[in-house]
């Protein structure tokens, strides 16, 4: 009976690992998802790490799932493929240079599914504070919200409008990044 419980437990473990593969290599509505393939292995690789202290595990099998996420970090690395944006800074008469960046560079900046925050670092932190602009008395250029990126500041209006378009409060599953595409979408 002793023996037997260590056969048990390899024998569901490598049904569940027989069952995540199906599921992963059955969906014939979208192609392979090599993230969450690449996570699978590893998940399963440190199961099995801790299951051989306990249990003697098939040596085969073990070295083809480190094999099979080998191959899979290969074929992501292989496949990356980073845009080259070229972007001008613009010296003005103090501060931090602008980035002078145009539609088309930004959105494949966008293509690349980096964080928003990600995108911000490279091209300058893009800090609104909506409340201040609004309250502001004056109405210089410099009084208004300025999006680093575009050399335009937004007047009262398009940020009145910009503030209904985009719900800070709404949950958002794109870091930010709609509000990037909402104001392209308006102001450019």
């Amino acid at each position: 009976m002793d023996g037997q419980r260590p056969q048990n437990t390899l024998t569901r473990h490598l049904e569940r690992l027989q069952s995540k593969l199906r599921y992963v290599f059955s969906r014939p509505d979208s192609e392979l998802d090599l993230d969450y393939l690449d996570f699978m292995c590893t998940h399963e690789l440190i199961i099995m790490d801790a299951l051989a202290d306990q249990i003697e595990l098939p040596v085969n099998i073990v070295s083809s799932l480190r094999e099979m996420r080998n191959l899979i970090r290969c074929e992501v690395e292989n496949n990356q493929q980073f845009p080259c944006i070229e972007i001008q800074a613009v010296q003005g008469e103090r501060g931090q240079p602008k980035f002078a960046i145009n539609h088309d560079q930004l959105q494949a900046l966008m293509d690349t599914q980096l964080p928003i925050t990600c995108i911000a670092k490279l091209l300058g932190e893009l800090d609104i504070d909506w409340e201040c602009a609004l309250d502001s008395e004056e109405t210089l250029p410099e009084a208004g919200v300025v999006v680093p990126e575009f050399p335009m500041p937004l007047t009262e209006g398009q940020i009145v409008y910009l503030k209904a378009v985009v719900d800070p409060m709404e949950p958002s599953d794109s870091h930010g990044r709609d509000i990037y595409c909402r104001y392209l979408q308006m102001f450019l």
